[in-house]
């Protein structure tokens, strides 16, 4: 999931550009989501 979040951010920046408000504010989004994901795996982990 991680992997597509980034490739997806990587589309972006190639056709909108890397300054683009737009591409910023869903590059913050996809990082908070990263994180989430990072923090639930980690969770999953401490749990078993």
């Amino acid at each position: 999931m991680i992997e597509e979040f980034k490739n997806l951010l990587n589309n972006l920046c190639e056709e909108f550009g890397t300054n683009n408000e737009v591409v910023l504010k869903v590059s913050q989004h996809v990082d908070e989501l990263i994180v989430l994901e990072q923090r639930k795996r980690l969770s999953e982990i401490k749990g078993n």
